[in-house]
């Protein structure tokens, strides 16, 4: 007998929805690395790549609103490295508050998906930009399966919980 593939996907999903907190603190470190590097190409791409990973897979696994500001950030750090020129005032800061944004949503539990029954995965970053909650709909319709919250392991001092 094979394995039900919704089963297995759902599987999938909920381990990724374990792995949020760390790939967020991922970039939120290699982001303080490029700031203390006083802008390091090799730390940018290292930065970069973390984002772009987190852009994709976040919008695939359907946490559709930290993909859309993981690619804002991905975007860029992307700018800046093909351009060669110096990172303006500006666009750090609004990296800095696109990665603010992701440590929010994480810390305030808006880190959701509604998980639609289909079995593929959504195909695209939407392309609006993103809200600082995910919506749910105040009365489930029939395509809502579930619902995942992605909590904070960490408590308020930043050591790891039990």
């Amino acid at each position: 007998m094979k394995p039900d593939p919704a089963e297995q996907f759902e599987a999938l999903r909920r381990r990724y929805a374990a792995q949020i907190a760390d790939r967020i603190q991922a970039i939120f470190d290699a982001w303080r690395r490029l700031e203390q590097s006083g802008w390091d190409n090799s730390i940018g791409t290292e930065t970069r790549q973390l984002a772009h990973r987190l852009a994709g897979s976040a919008a695939m696994f359907g946490f559709a609103d930290l993909g859309a500001v993981a690619r804002e950030i991905d975007i860029g750090l992307k700018e800046w490295l093909e351009n060669g020129r110096p990172l303006d005032a500006m666009v750090r800061h609004h990296l800095a508050q696109q990665i603010a944004l992701l440590q929010r949503m994480l810390r305030e539990g808006n880190a959701t998906a509604v998980l639609p029954p289909a079995l593929e995965p959504p195909s695209a970053v939407p392309s609006s930009p993103p809200s600082e909650a995910a919506p749910v709909p105040e009365s489930p319709s029939a395509s809502t399966i579930a619902v995942i919250t992605v909590t904070n392991p960490m408590d308020s001092s930043g050591a790891r919980g039990p």
